[in-house]
């Protein structure tokens, strides 16, 4: 059955390139920002159709990358606010696009809602969200204190990377447990696949850790 399988549909299949961009955000010169791309490009991979294995993994590294903006860094400027969503319109935006951000020292902030009335929405997401801020409101005005707690950042960092991992890990399992002895090829591409995207991963895990600093 396996077999017929690999006969009706192309055996190999090369990763497609995927382009992330890291919204690690510092003001630390050369260090990780908004606008800085990272691209995995696996071409030179095959990986067999049957159990999109590669979609997995990519899956499992944006929602890592995505995952690394909720920890805060060394220093904060206004794009750090737009990992946090907030209901305007009828949709989720970025918070700057439903208030101007004004940045008045290294952690403090002023916000002022484009629309007065969603306000208090813009004051819950600011609270709700997974960063150490100190919000406070007055009318349409909201001020936000940024503390940094470096070492809960850096270990905060280490447990997304070591979840990551597992997660990777356990595609290579089902790989293996699904093809065994009988398509050896298609486990050690599988494989392959996944040291590139760990070690991918732990170059933004260093990134992030230089970002937060000592």
């Amino acid at each position: 059955m396996l077999f017929k399988l690999f006969r009706s549909v192309p055996a190999l299949r090369s990763f497609s390139e995927v382009k992330v961009v890291s919204s690690l955000v510092t003001s630390d010169a050369g260090a990780v920002t908004d606008s800085t791309p990272w691209t995995l490009d696996f071409s030179s991979v095959p990986v067999y159709t049957s159990g999109n294995y590669d979609e997995k993994m990519s899956k499992i590294f944006t929602n890592y990358v995505s995952s690394l903006r909720s920890i805060a860094g060394g220093k904060a400027n206004r794009g750090f606010f737009d990992s946090i969503l907030v209901y305007s319109f009828m949709e989720h935006v970025p918070l700057s696009n439903a208030a101007q951000v004004e940045q008045l020292s290294e952690t403090t902030f002023k916000m002022t809602a484009f629309d007065p009335t969603n306000a208090p929405t813009i004051e819950i997401a600011l609270k709700k969200s997974p960063y150490n801020l100190k919000v406070v409101r007055d009318m349409d005005v909201i001020d936000v204190t940024m503390t940094l707690d470096k070492e809960g950042s850096k270990n905060a960092a280490a447990k997304l990377l070591a979840d990551a991992k597992v997660k990777i890990e356990d595609v290579v399992k089902e790989a293996a447990t699904r093809f065994g002895d009988k398509n050896k090829y298609a486990t050690e591409s599988i494989t392959t696949l996944s040291k590139r995207v760990i070690a991918d991963m732990e170059q933004f895990h260093q990134k992030k850790v230089t970002e937060v600093g000592n």
